[in-house]
């Protein structure tokens, strides 16, 4: 009788031990309410990445030669002589051209005096309407009906708007033109003043467009410091100037690759001023500086020492020299939509980085209502990563684990990731340590209420 008792006491505690310690426990619960995300990165990872090109200049003591060419391993330092371009400025989509300035200024020859605001608009192709008005309140009064506009080499019709000091190198925001923005939904409401280099028009293109054409060295002034912070250039003891060249540099060759795109499409305007290609805000905001003065000099400093400067691939043509925030250790290779290899990132782990390493809680609950059809979320696995750095690199395939059925997320690229997109994580490299990976040590136990814990996780 006590070896039977014996016998069956250590049967009983094998079984716990099953329990505890084998992972088909965590197969038939529920996923936790709130489901944590481990991350590296913000953004594509393609191209030059921020806070790399800062590690790399200020813990790596690099120039920025040797972090163009480590990004841009497939490309060569070149040059290209200063031109003007046309930069397509979105805010205005669709809505007549306001525009002013502090000393006199022209549009299509005809005169305006300082303070006085010409309201522009397109009546259809070939034909404009040149107002003087009070503001967005105001139509105005004619001024020039009807006139016919200009042809631009695209074959589409424009009137444009010219200051007085035709410099755009200019400081000075008196001799700037200065764009009105009027309230979309209430076109009566004034929004913002914005000053820009060069001159304003109006393109009749199905709709009305306003373009900015300025000479793209100034243009690059108001581009470089929104793209990256103009302090980063005073840190460590200015190496970090390194890295704003850099950026320059990137952001020319991305000019210059995406203007051959636009003009191979028919496009009018070399440019956008949003993310979709550069962010572009112009000189100032209402009054305030945004491309010059004591809080930009670093970054107009980097634009003029590198002045003309590019990259170009091997065989002459210019590349669309991509850039990021961080890629968490590890660039995006061309597999992946990216025009240059992938290379390791170790600039990217400078200390002060806060994308380098991310976490993020996401809600069960939202991951069950992008995919209705698994029902009550059991599991999240990782079936499938890139190979390219830690925990295996980015994340190419998950399987979703649920009540109803299972369901299968591939992962071409950062841009085809409908989980991230969805939730709102940082990059495409991402884990879920509540939900070891195949490959990860590890073990479940499931609660008595139905819930999981780990027990064990990836390290």
């Amino acid at each position: 009788m006590v070896i039977q008792r014996r016998l069956v006491s250590t049967l009983l505690l094998c079984c716990l031990c099953v329990q505890l310690l084998c992972p088909t426990g965590a197969a038939n619960a529920f996923a936790p309410d709130i489901i944590t995300v481990e991350g590296r990165g913000w953004g594509h990872g393609r191209g030059l990445q921020q806070w790399g090109a800062l590690g790399y200049a200020v813990d790596h003591f690099w120039s920025y030669e040797q972090i163009l060419q480590h990004y841009y391993s497939n490309t060569t330092s070149s040059a290209i002589a200063d031109r003007e371009i046309k930069v397509h400025i979105t805010r205005n989509n669709e809505m007549d051209l306001l525009v002013t300035s502090a000393m006199p200024f022209t549009v299509e020859g005809i005169q305006f005096y300082g303070g006085q605001i010409a309201r522009l608009s397109a009546n259809g192709p070939y034909s404009f309407n040149i107002n003087q008005s009070l503001g967005c309140a105001d139509l105005g009064y004619a001024v020039y009906q009807f006139h016919p506009g200009r042809w631009d080499t695209s074959g589409r019709t424009f009137i444009e708007a010219v200051p007085l000091n035709i410099n755009s190198a200019v400081d000075d925001l008196n001799q700037l033109l200065q764009l009105i923005t009027c309230d979309r939904s209430n076109p009566a409401l004034e929004v913002s003043r914005r000053h820009y280099r060069g001159s304003l028009g109006l393109i009749e293109q199905n709709g009305q467009y306003t373009f900015n054409r300025v000479l793209r060295e100034q243009y690059l002034r108001g581009v470089v410091p929104q793209e990256m912070p103009s302090s980063w250039g005073t840190l460590g003891g200015g190496l970090g100037m390194q890295a704003l060249q850099a950026q320059a540099i990137a952001a020319r060759t991305y000019l210059e690759a995406i203007s051959r795109r636009r003009q191979a499409k028919g496009y009018m305007t070399d440019t956008c001023d949003t993310v979709g290609c550069q962010v572009y805000l112009g000189a100032s905001a209402n009054g305030m500086p945004l491309d010059f003065g004591t809080d930009f000099w670093t970054t107009t400093a980097a634009v003029v020492s590198t002045a003309e400067r590019i990259r170009v691939a091997y065989d002459g043509s210019i590349p669309l020299a991509e850039f990021g925030s961080s890629s968490g250790g590890w660039t995006t290779p061309r597999a992946e939509l990216s025009a240059f290899p992938a290379v390791v990132d170790d600039g990217d782990d400078i200390e002060i980085n806060p994308h380098h390493l991310w976490e993020k809680n996401i809600q069960r609950s939202d991951v069950e209502s992008m995919y209705p059809e698994i029902g009550q979320l059991k599991e999240i696995k990782v079936t499938l990563r890139n190979g390219l750095g830690e925990w295996g690199g980015r994340t190419r395939q998950l399987l979703l684990r649920g009540t109803s059925t299972n369901t299968t997320v591939d992962i071409s690229n950062w841009a085809e990731d409908p989980f991230r997109r969805g939730l709102g994580l940082k990059s495409d490299w991402y884990r879920f340590p509540q939900f070891p990976e195949y490959s990860d040590p590890g073990f479940w136990v499931a609660k008595s209420n139905g819930g999981v814990l780990a027990v064990g996780t990836a390290k």
